[in-house]
């Protein structure tokens, strides 16, 4: 009898809905941080990333092409909308590369699944408006002025006003099969197909106009209870390079047929190669 109430109890753990971990890593714009966390028997770690290279002894890597869409949205693309690729989890907790935990991963899904609100995610540390975001980006260069102008300009244009809110991406918890939290998901990773790939830009902006607001984790990504980040191994591709110019500042390695943000990462940071 024992033997069967054992049997039970092992089939009723692995029919409960699971949840997962998960990060993305796409077109060799940095060193995978391979975090090592408590395990436990319903969260499963994940990576998506296009680079099968990539090897570790505790995360799982799911790979998709990144070739339709560029490294950049693809990577938006799977942190954006976990209800497409994983459905058959009830719960996730997104991670940016960068980030690492501090807190128990289960304290964090009790956290989730205590909140009222699907979703929950830090406010910006700094700014809480989507035009004063957009004026940093703009001098940072982190994406093309014009891109970024035309899509600050509709959003005043449908009537969303300043200083409306601005989340920090870097974490996102989701109760990602829910109805309402798919469909601010889905017209998110619209935005951030036709406009800017700076998905925090375009959040607040879909959240206020589904009449959608996640609930605010204590402290803020830079300084909380629950994480460090960023966490950086290793040099990191800078946010304006660009392919070509390292291949034209560089022709022996367009004539090796060579990657150039892959061979930046791995060996041109360390040798110095111009990229600019």
């Amino acid at each position: 009898m024992r033997k069967l109430f054992g049997k039970i109890a092992t089939w009723a753990r692995l029919q409960r809905p699971r949840r997962v971990v998960y990060t993305c890593l796409f077109g060799y714009s940095e060193h995978f941080v391979d975090h090592h966390y408590e395990r436990d028997d319903e969260t499963d770690f994940l990576c998506f990333t296009d680079d099968k290279s990539l090897t570790s002894d505790f995360w799982r890597f799911r790979y998709l092409a990144s070739t339709e869409l560029g490294p950049v949205r693809t990577s938006k693309k799977a942190k954006i909308l976990p209800h497409r690729y994983l459905a058959t989890y009830s719960r996730s907790l997104y991670v940016d590369n960068t980030v690492q935990l501090v807190a128990p991963v289960s304290t964090l899904f009790e956290m989730l699944d205590a909140s009222a609100v699907p979703m929950m995610c830090f406010a910006h540390n700094i700014r809480n408006c989507i035009y004063e975001e957009a004026k940093e980006v703009v001098a940072l260069n982190y994406d093309d002025r014009p891109t970024i102008e035309s899509q600050m300009s509709r959003y005043r244009a449908t009537g969303h006003p300043e200083k409306a809110g601005l989340i920090t991406g870097s974490t996102l918890f989701r109760r990602h099969n829910d109805p309402t939290v798919k469909s601010v998901m889905e017209d998110w990773f619209a935005e951030v197909q036709a406009h800017s790939y700076r998905d925090q830009l375009s959040f607040n902006y879909v959240a206020r106009r589904r009449d959608f607001q996640p609930a605010l984790l204590n402290g803020n990504s830079h300084d909380n209870d629950i994480m460090k980040w960023p966490v950086v191994v290793g040099p990191r591709l800078p946010r304006k390079f660009r392919d070509d110019v390292y291949l034209a500042l560089n022709p022996d390695i367009k004539a090796a047929g060579m990657n150039p943000r892959q061979h930046y990462l791995l060996h041109g940071a360390s040798e110095g190669r111009r990229w600019e």
